[in-house]
């Protein structure tokens, strides 16, 4: 994969290394965010059951 214009624009001075690590914690941060949202999602859900059934 490329290195993303961004990088660039935010590391001018950045090694090929670094820009590659940055590209890492970026993906991994997205993949975490994405488990974050599924999990929130599941536990709106639950609590729409709960609140559901209560009323």
């Amino acid at each position: 994969m490329p290195d993303s214009p961004a990088l660039y624009v935010l590391f001018p001075e950045a090694t090929t290394e670094s820009r590659q690590i940055a590209r890492e914690d970026l993906d991994r941060a997205g993949s975490q965010a994405q488990e974050l949202d599924g999990r929130i999602n599941d536990l709106l859900a639950v609590l729409d059951d709960e609140l559901s059934e209560g009323a």
